[in-house]
């Protein structure tokens, strides 16, 4: 995914995904695969107290593909929208930038 973008938004996250704010909301933008891997990790190093009474994702789109990010108690979580029809899989911030570039998302 070198020099690619990915278009992302989020819910309930600070600019950098590294804080949580309800309410908050980013529409749809693009990034560099870089930027991609330092909003994921900021993203799974928010506190797990933070997360208590909030339901922050990030937002992962292209190609007709959408997947979501959670982040449940440190650890992130993708998978596949519809969520209702498939299953979360764990994976680091870099496993899943790897992944979208071996998709072609």
């Amino acid at each position: 995914m070198a020099g690619s973008k990915i278009s992302y938004s989020t819910s309930e996250l600070s600019d950098d995904c590294g804080q949580v704010v309800i309410g908050g909301k980013t529409e749809a933008q693009e990034v560099e695969s870089g930027e991609l891997l330092a909003k994921l990790q900021a993203f799974a190093a928010i506190p797990a107290v933070d997360l208590v009474d909030a339901a922050p994702t990030i937002s992962l789109m292209g190609k007709g593909s959408e997947f979501l990010v959670r982040n449940e108690g440190g650890q992130l979580f993708l998978v596949e929208a519809p969520t209702a029809t498939n299953s979360p899989v764990q994976k680091s911030p870099a496993e899943i930038v790897q992944f979208l570039s071996l998709i072609h998302i």
